[in-house]
């Protein structure tokens, strides 16, 4: 395999490589190396793996050689900011907050419309591009469609009407509907909602909430002598924007930051691209789906115990029986609030836990929120996105992990852009997964948890990390480092400080093993060679 790593455009020897490409977090990578360096320089991986352009952002020192790890330049847009903007358009915001981010500007494409006041507090810059982009060049509301008649984009009157403007007359009686848009605001950039006869029903008339302008109800033209302005009619509307409908949809955009440091706008293309997994050409899955923890209905009591709202799911009843979870807070006090907790908790709860991961051979285009159809070895055919795509490269690893999502992933505008974790194999790993949490609390001491791991999470060799905690415990297997790992998540729980220490020898073999304080000591905690543990 050709790889090459580039630190400021010099190449750089390496001894091994990790790649992690997630679809809610900022790309990162990991690599081993003799030469030692500071922190901040430009990194760019080229070759057949994944592209990653970034920069370094941690150093450890180490009897190998020098671990470092990188994060992409999406970092440089994790600080928040407090901004408000008046009257400016979408690419002045999004290009004002790239350049007070030291980021180059790509295509960034410039618009005329001006947006009112708009405040970001406490936001994410990245973030607020996100929202910017899906507010400036994905708003497609102002479009009619050929199955959309609703009230707030077409505006029909209440009965058939005669003419009653200087042009029509007193015509025979029509039926006429118009698109819910003053032409004249439109021109100024605003969007003016229409009213049907507000000063009297014989006037027969839309008129403009905004500037007051009336338009007959029969032919849309502007009541005034010598007017040439009229109102858009439903069906022209329908027949000369369906193809802007469907334009529209083919260059929708997201925000990226390009390997080079480039702020940039892709379009999201219409159909998904992606790849198809046949047995022989993925190795180590593992698809787990649990419904023991679903819940089908929702009761919320507020003060006094009093019963506010129940929500049930019947389908799901149906499915899997009913299985109520109830929530108490004297704190709630209206049904409406009682009915969001709800709601709330059953998104959170009422579905099926799935977890599931693959191994297949390098596949340098493979990217997180790709379409993948998987074909197991029983014949079952299923379609899943990658999560998160971790490429290994080392002297004896030459592989990748997908993490696999049960459904399609949201869309820009609807997630908040979070940090990765240093040393995750999942997404979420920065955190103490629910089981793991759990067998702590029922363990209790530090040395309770070290003989548990030790009795029951057997040995299995393989270089670095693999595996997520969560993942060790269902496995039951795992390496030094994931075990010592383990072990910190429940130290996490128990509110103990531990940490994962890498470098030490167990016998002739390099080790890893965890550093616990307690009462004021430092304790070498290990559950795969016996000699070094002090606990």
């Amino acid at each position: 395999m050709s790889i090459y790593i580039y630190i400021d455009g010099h190449s750089l020897p390496f001894n091994s490589l990790i790649i992690h490409d997630r679809i809610y977090s900022a790309n990162t990578i990991e690599f081993l190396s003799s030469k030692r360096m500071g922190e901040m320089h430009d990194v760019r991986v080229v070759g057949d793996v994944p592209e990653f352009g970034g920069q370094l952002t941690k150093r450890k020192e180490t009897v190998d050689g020098y671990n470092y790890e990188c994060m992409d330049y999406t970092r440089l847009l994790h600080g928040k900011i407090k901004k408000t903007y008046n009257k400016k358009t979408g690419d002045y915001i999004i290009k004002t907050i790239l350049k007070s981010r030291k980021l180059r500007i790509g295509n960034i494409i410039k618009t005329k419309k001006k947006h009112g006041k708009i405040v970001f507090k406490d936001v994410k810059a990245i973030d607020a591009i996100q929202q910017i982009v899906n507010l400036q060049y994905n708003d497609t509301s102002d479009f009619g469609t050929s199955n959309n008649n609703n009230n707030n984009n077409i505006v029909t009157p209440p009965h058939a009407v005669n003419g009653t403007c200087n042009k029509c007359g007193w015509t025979p009686k029509k039926k006429v509907s118009f698109v819910n848009k003053c032409p004249f605001c439109a021109k100024k950039g605003k969007l003016g909602r229409l009213k049907w006869s507000p000063k009297g029903s014989n006037k027969q008339e839309w008129t403009c909430s905004k500037c007051g302008a009336d338009f007959c109800a029969k032919c849309g033209k502007e009541k005034i002598n010598g007017s040439t302005v009229y109102l858009t009619k439903a069906d022209n509307q329908v027949n000369s924007t369906s193809n802007k409908t469907k334009s529209s949809s083919k260059v929708r955009m997201e925000f990226n930051v390009s390997p080079d440091g480039i702020g940039i706008l892709k379009k999201i293309p219409s159909k998904s691209k992606g790849y198809v997994f046949y047995p022989g050409s993925y190795s180590d899955y593992d698809l787990t789906r649990d419904a023991s923890d679903i819940i089908t209905v929702v009761k919320v009591y507020g003060a006094n115990d009093k019963g506010l709202y129940s929500y049930n799911n019947q389908k799901m009843i149906a499915k899997y029986g009913y299985i109520s979870e109830l929530l108490f807070d004297s704190n709630i006090k209206t049904k409406a609030r009682a009915k969001a907790k709800a709601k709330k908790l059953f998104k959170e709860k009422g579905k099926i836990e799935f977890s599931g991961t693959i191994k297949t051979a390098i596949l340098p285009k493979m990217k997180s929120g790709m379409k993948l159809a998987f074909k197991s070895p029983y014949g079952d055919v299923d379609t899943y996105y990658s999560q998160e795509v971790t490429t290994t490269v080392d002297s004896d690893t030459a592989e990748m992990k997908i993490q696999l999502l049960d459904g399609k992933p949201a869309n820009p505008s609807e997630w908040i852009y979070s940090k990765p974790s240093t040393n995750s194999s999942s997404n979420n790993d920065s955190s103490v997964s629910k089981i793991v949490a759990e067998k702590a609390k029922e363990l209790k001491t530090p040395k309770a948890c070290q003989q548990w791991i030790d009795k029951n999470i057997k040995y299995e060799g393989y270089y670095n990390y693999r595996h997520s905690p969560e993942e060790v415990m269902k496995r039951k297997m795992g390496n030094c480092m994931d075990q010592a790992r383990l072990f910190c998540h429940m130290m996490k729980t128990l509110k103990y400080s531990c940490k994962v220490v890498c470098g030490k020898y167990c016998g002739d073999t390099e080790h890893c093993n965890a550093e616990l304080k307690m009462n004021g000591r430092t304790i070498v905690v290990d559950t795969t060679c016996h000699k070094l543990n002090r606990l």
